[in-house]
């Protein structure tokens, strides 16, 4: 299960993403503000794809913003498992 306000975890998902998980995490930057409908952690999954891609030398596409859909994420925390 995925703490929706934890931004550490979500960047650090976000640079293994593109980097793959057995290379050294850089400093982690301050959370920036979330912005309106996304989550700490959203906001660090995207950081870290970023600093990922720069890594390698890369532009971050732009195409990795709509992967997370912007949603509120009060409704997200009421679904139920079935």
């Amino acid at each position: 299960m995925v703490d929706d306000n934890d931004y550490l975890e979500g960047y650090v998902q976000g640079f293994a993403a593109v980097m793959g998980a057995s290379r050294p995490l850089p400093p982690v930057p301050p959370q920036p503000a979330t912005r309106p409908g996304r989550t700490p952690f959203q906001m660090g999954l995207m950081e870290g794809i970023s600093k990922g891609f720069l890594r390698k030398g890369m532009d971050a596409p732009e195409f990795f913003k709509t992967v997370i859909p912007v949603q509120p994420a009060e409704p997200l925390r009421r679904r139920t498992a079935r």
